[in-house]
């Protein structure tokens, strides 16, 4: 993909990272892999969740966790880099992707955290550095503050959680009509990701320069076929107010986020670094909700470095 180059702007009272490479040069690690061969389902509470293994299993482990809409698949600019040293497992949240809504339960937050500990119990695995985008972000933070044992570190990518639930009523009612559109999508997907001007239109919320990454990475990144759980999940976030409990996240954290991000506020970074102990924050110019996307080669090398860290 492209490179461009931002400039920092003296208008702005936050101090702004510029990285000057967006998306991947050259051809994508991930298009060369047998993703078949790293495929697991599990049951768990009677439901069927699906994640990605790659890595070696004895190696420290990492969890990455999509947002809304997404799947495990918006992690595949990740997972190879983060996999020389981890054994990284991507999930797919129930009523996402390959895995099953939740089993006579209603979707939630401390659900999806339940999630979470549980495929690491299935795999054996005591304690985890967990990785989320979005609606993942917000899973991560509560998987911290009801697992804490089970934690070792936590890098938060735009996290939903802070202003999402202060969100007016109107915007949560919209939410179940927005989910049967995007339960919907899955058969337009190569459509739109075919042609530039509606590629844009479609993840120009989502990306802050849809015109510069592949369209293979653009058509993952426009999430699951399957999203059944999309309304349910929306309302989740909406719902789940973990503000007064931040004081308590006891894992390491680090803070990441896009200054053009229009789907969560980036002055949410500020606020969600002063309420965890000693947290750490990194805005980006030029890039939006998707960091881990955008700029994958800063992003997989400053993830491993906090990761590692004494």
């Amino acid at each position: 993909m492209s490179s461009i180059t931002a400039d920092q702007s003296s208008a702005d009272s936050d101090q702004l990272v510029v990285v000057a490479q967006y998306g991947t040069p050259g051809r994508a690690a991930w298009l060369d892999i047998n993703w078949r061969a790293h495929l697991r389902q599990d049951r768990l509470a009677g439901q069927t969740v699906n994640f990605v293994q790659y890595g070696d299993p004895a190696a420290p482990a990492v969890v990455l966790i999509h947002g809304l809409a997404g799947c495990w698949q918006n992690w595949l600019e990740n997972i190879p880099a983060l996999g020389e040293d981890f054994n990284v497992i991507a999930i797919d949240l129930p009523g996402f992707g390959e895995s099953a809504m939740p089993a006579g339960k209603a979707i939630s937050i401390p659900g999806y955290a339940r999630t979470v500990v549980g495929v690491l119990n299935s795999l054996g695995v005591e304690r985890a550095s967990l990785i989320g985008n979005s609606m993942g972000g917000q899973t991560a933070i509560q998987t911290a503050l009801d697992h804490p044992t089970r934690v070792d570190r936590t890098i938060l990518v735009s996290p939903a959680g802070y202003s999402t639930c202060v969100t007016p009523p109107a915007l949560g009612h919209c939410s179940g009509l927005g989910g049967a559109l995007i339960a919907n999508e899955a058969p337009w997907r190569r459509f739109l990701i075919s042609r530039p001007r509606l590629r844009a239109i479609a993840l120009g919320s989502v990306v802050a320069h849809p015109e510069l990454l592949g369209p293979e990475i653009c058509f993952e990144l426009m999430g699951a076929d399957r999203k059944v759980g999309f309304a349910a999940a929306a309302h989740a976030i909406l719902d789940h107010d973990f503000r007064s409990n931040l004081r308590d996240v006891a894992s390491p954290t680090l803070v990441v986020w896009g200054r053009n991000d229009h789907l969560v506020t980036y002055r949410d970074a500020e606020r969600l670094a002063s309420r965890i102990p000693n947290a750490q924050k990194i805005v980006l110019r030029d890039t939006g909700h998707c960091t881990m996307v955008e700029r994958p080669i800063w992003f997989n090398k400053t993830a491993r470095d906090f990761l590692l860290s004494a």
